[in-house]
């Protein structure tokens, strides 16, 4: 498994995308994936303003792993117009990815509209993935959904992101599995069950269980080593390998959601401890949880209860 991060640290301090890649650049970070808002989002990026960025990142030996599209609506929405927005963000978002030489695209699943139906709104959210998923595909791009812990949300556990693949029922949709929102919902590295076969990415984020904090690594209760050691114990590597997108990744995530502004540290500072986490605290660690399944041949990280 390889470690990035996602450029959000920098997008919500205003923070230009060039400057933000090369700040990631000095740090060290090899890899980010581009936060589809504010200094990423697609509708803004010009030709020049792309080529400038993939320039640098070409001079620095960095890469795209990934590119967060960040529909403007719900597309669970009954609304065409809404519709229509996500459409035309979702083709950009595609145009940008293709521009950075990356094939993984996060996309949302949306949420319940107040007074709406769970089920219609799930139907429509369905039906627009579907059709983001033909263009993806004629693109060699994969579409990695998310459960986001929320009540809104249309895909809010492990339950409801499995039936949300089969619904949907393409093959460029697959998974990105968030550390945090794992924690908030009370599931345990060794309770993923066959969830893990179908991730392609993965979001490091720590909180305390509670809500989608974004706190500093290691601050919070997410047992990160062991979700990262599932997930590459399930084989992602060779999955990533086996379908051309390039490595598989965990992209650091930090200063989004729920953290207020006079809570933040500066996003510099923020980046560079997170960074030097996961090179001295939990690459070891997971090196050492994957060791231990070698030596085990069948390892608690694989086993395997069904929930009620």
């Amino acid at each position: 498994m390889e470690y990035g991060l996602i450029t959000s640290v920098w997008s919500i301090e205003g923070v230009p995308l060039d400057e933000s890649l090369r700040r990631a650049g000095v740090l060290g970070i090899p890899r980010v994936e581009v936060f589809g808002r504010g200094h990423g989002d697609p509708r803004h990026l010009t030709a020049s303003q792309l080529r400038n960025c993939v320039d640098g990142l070409t001079a620095a030996g960095m890469e795209v792993a990934a590119y967060t599209a960040l529909l403007p609506g719900n597309p669970g929405s009954a609304d065409a117009a809404v519709q229509e927005s996500n459409w035309a963000y979702f083709v950009r978002a595609l145009d940008a990815a293709d521009a950075f030489g990356t094939k993984k695209v996060l996309h949302m699943t949306g949420e319940k509209e107040p007074g709406g139906s769970r089920g219609d709104a799930w139907d429509r959210s369905v039906d627009f993935a579907r059709r983001c998923c033909e263009e993806a595909r004629a693109r060699g791009i994969y579409l990695l959904v998310e459960l986001e812990p929320s009540v809104a949300s249309l895909v809010r556990d492990l339950e409801s992101l499995e039936a949300y693949r089969r619904s949907v029922d393409a093959s460029a949709l697959k998974f990105n599995l968030d550390t945090g929102h794992l924690n908030v919902i009370r599931v345990g590295a060794d309770e993923l069950g066959t969830i893990v076969d179908h991730v392609l990415h993965v979001h490091l984020s720590d909180n305390r269980g509670t809500h989608d904090a974004h706190e500093d690594l290691g601050a919070g209760t997410t047992d990160l080593a062991a979700y990262v050691a599932r997930i590459v114990a399930s084989g992602v590597e060779e999955r990533c390998r086996a379908l051309g997108i390039g490595p598989a990744v965990a992209s650091i995530e930090l200063h989004y959601g729920l953290v207020p502004p006079f809570a933040r540290r500066p996003a510099d500072a923020s980046a560079g401890r997170a960074w030097a986490y996961v090179q001295d605290v939990l690459r070891p660690r997971v090196e050492q949880l994957l060791a231990r399944v070698g030596a085990m041949g069948e390892p608690p990280l694989q086993r395997h209860e069904e929930r009620p």
